[in-house]
């Protein structure tokens, strides 16, 4: 692409705040099959490829693709630190994966119908209070 641009945060309600940007949708999770016999052994695994990955891969992926290869002026590269100095991860993100139900979804489709989005969390609480609950006891067991 040959048109400039610039990456601006998501403006913050006070001036006082901090920036916060969500990460929804690009991390990664992993999955260990119920019945295997050596969890300790790929849960070490696991951990030393996250943080194998947070050391070498992260740090490169930001500082020459995001900030060098993607952005066209100076200022754009310092937003890239803002955005990733605010970065938080919502667990509720990873819930809403294994439920099928997104907080988003939730909240547009009350919005979408009119509803207040109290009356709209009742219609589906009993069914994703089970989900988590199901959820639990696998974890759990």
């Amino acid at each position: 692409m040959t048109d400039d641009f610039g990456i601006l945060p998501v403006p913050k309600l006070d001036e006082a705040a901090e920036y916060r940007s969500a990460i929804c949708g690009s991390e990664s999770t992993f999955g260990v099959p119920v019945n295997s016999s050596k969890t300790d052994y790929i849960g070490a695994i696991m951990e030393a490829m996250a943080y194998e990955s947070f050391r070498t891969v992260t740090p490169a992926y930001y500082e020459s693709a995001l900030k060098i290869k993607y952005t066209r002026d100076e200022q754009s590269a310092r937003v890239i630190d803002i955005i990733k100095s605010g970065a938080r991860f919502n667990p509720t993100v990873q819930l809403s994966k294994l439920t099928g139900m997104s907080p988003d979804e939730i909240v547009n489709n009350a919005v979408r119908q009119g509803r207040d989005l109290a009356g709209e969390f009742a219609k589906i609480e009993s069914k994703l209070t089970a989900m988590l609950q199901e959820i639990e006891e696998t974890v759990i067991n």
